[in-house]
């Protein structure tokens, strides 16, 4: 287990800024709507910058605008001049003025500078991205922006930075990826043999065999004793994760990805452990969980029986301790992929929970709504498969299963 991650995981704003930017929508323009919508978000305080430093650069041009007018008048009056020296008449004379081809390039120029506003435009969005795609943690094709695998990494630690923050965990430095691995030991001992790791030996039970031989530490091979090693497989987390419509209202969904980012980073620490997740709606899908952000659409139906049952598939091999968080707000319409009523449908779950309390797989239900009758059935899926409900707001839902986990 680890006791904690580097410090490369503290709140920045560049991470807030990837963040707002993957969750604020896909398009260039739904990122200009969240900015122009939210002026105390990091996506706003980082494109007015750029909106800021436009404006200023269009002020440069209309003084420098300014300038060629005048040089341009100088020019103009001689130019009068002469055509009234050549006998031209006045019309002809403003004809041949409004012909002056730099004039009215130096007008256009002059408008588009004066009219030049410093709110935030989708220009200002492009020049922003261009640095996360630099770095390779954006992509921006066809006005579409797409978090990469680098920035999922970098959210990710981002995200496990504020929950541990929450929890109290203390981040520290020069934690190895080692830190958790290694075998646990029993309380007995055996004769030590030859290639047993020097770290297994009970030092206070060989002391005891070498006096009680010899009177004194005169040690021999035959005092030596090691500990029993305990093969523990570790833990499997299934992480299934309702991807219907209504968990798109109150930052639910988001809160369920930022989760399944974190415990990706946090499983990154600890060798034995391994984490599935998987989306549910009208269908359900195992998705790797750095890729979390690329697939959080679906229908309005959920299908929860289908969800556990794929997940307790798709672990039945594995021979870790087995531990699934189902996060949901609302109650199952379908069952394996059928369209059903809900008293149809909690007919299939809690047949999952009868399977899941055989296999001894612990279910926890985490539910991000309240109401009284998801309280009852949330709580009547618990008794039958022997696990718990946690009713948690969506800002509380990553330090719920961090900390969790950690215990």
């Amino acid at each position: 287990m680890i006791t904690g991650v580097c410090t490369r995981c503290h709140v920045d704003s560049d991470s807030e800024f990837l963040r707002e930017i993957a969750f604020s929508g896909g398009p260039l323009a739904d990122i200009l709507e969240f900015a122009q919508a939210h002026e105390n978000s990091a996506v706003h305080r980082v494109l007015q910058r750029y909106a800021d430093l436009r404006a200023g650069l269009e002020s440069d041009r209309l003084r420098e605008c300014q300038r060629g007018f005048d040089q341009r008048r100088e020019s103009i009056s001689g130019k009068v001049a002469a055509l009234i020296l050549a006998g031209l008449g006045v019309d002809d004379i403003v004809d041949c003025l409004r012909k002056d081809v730099e004039w009215r390039a130096l007008e256009r120029e002059a408008t588009r500078a004066r009219w030049q506003s410093r709110s935030i435009m989708e220009e200002d969005v492009r020049k922003a991205l261009e640095k996360y795609a630099r770095l390779g943690e954006i992509e921006v094709r066809d006005s579409q922006v797409k978090v990469t695998a680098k920035g999922a990494a970098k959210l990710a630690r981002y995200s496990l930075g504020k929950i541990l923050q929450d929890t109290g965990r203390k981040l520290t430095e020069n934690v190895s990826e080692e830190t958790g691995t290694g075998p646990d030991l029993s309380l007995r001992t055996r004769p030590a043999q030859t290639g047993d790791d020097y770290a297994l030996v009970d030092v206070e039970q060989t002391a005891m065999n070498a006096i009680e031989r010899s009177g004194g530490l005169d040690f021999e091979t035959g005092d030596f004793a090691v500990f029993n090693e305990i093969d523990d497989p570790g833990l499997l987390v299934g992480l299934l994760i309702d991807n219907s419509a209504s968990m798109r209202g109150g930052h639910k969904l988001q809160a369920a990805a930022e989760t399944a980012l974190a415990l990706y980073e946090l499983f990154r620490w600890d060798a034995r452990a391994r984490l599935k997740v998987f989306l549910f709606a009208e269908r359900v899908k195992e998705i790797p969980p750095w890729a979390i952000l690329d697939h959080l659409s679906g229908s309005g139906r959920t299908d929860m029986a289908g969800a556990l049952r794929a997940c307790r598939h798709a672990t039945a091999v594995e021979k870790r301790h087995k531990q699934v968080y189902l996060i949901t707000d609302a109650k199952a319409n379908m069952d394996f992929g059928i369209h059903q009523g809900p008293v149809a449908a909690m007919a299939g779950m809690m047949r999952e929970a009868a399977s899941y309390r055989a296999a001894n797989v612990r279910l926890n239900i985490i539910m991000l709504d309240e109401t009284p009758d998801l309280r009852e059935s949330a709580r009547a899926f618990a008794r039958r498969s022997l696990g718990r409900v946690v009713f948690a707001a969506p800002h509380q839902l990553g330090k719920v299963i961090v900390q969790d986990y950690l215990q």
